[in-house]
C-alpha cells in the first residue's frame, strides 16, 4: 500500500477524462446511470474549495491518497469509482 501526503488539495481526473461540472453530460455513472458526477478532491482544501463541496461540485477525499483511491463520485448515488493510480495528472 502506497500512501501520499499533500499539502494542498487538488484534483485528479482519470487519463482522458474531463473535470467538468456536475449535470453537464461529462460523466456518467455506472450505476445508476446519473450525469450528476464530481471529482474527489485529495488534500487539505482552502475556503474556496470547501464552499464548492458544499455546493456539491466536488467531494472532498480526505489528506491521504493511496493508490486505487477513487476519483469520480455520483451525486446521485453515492457510487465512487476510478482509481488514483490510473490517473493522469496535469500539475
Amino acid at each position: 500500500m502506497v500512501a501520499v501526503f499533500l499539502m494542498t488539495a487538488m484534483i485528479v481526473p482519470m487519463a482522458g477524462c474531463s473535470t467538468k461540472a456536475a449535470g453537464d453530460g461529462g460523466e456518467k455513472c455506472g450505476e445508476c446511470g446519473s450525469h450528476d458526477v464530481v471529482p474527489i478532491v485529495y488534500g487539505l482544501p482552502g475556503p474556496e474549495l470547501i464552499e464548492q463541496a458544499e455546493a456539491g461540485e466536488v467531494v472532498l477525499g480526505g489528506c491521504v491518497v493511496e493508490d486505487g483511491s477513487p476519483v469520480w463520485h455520483c451525486n446521485g448515488c453515492g457510487y465512487e469509482w476510478g482509481r488514483f493510480g490510473d490517473t493522469h495528472m496535469d500539475i
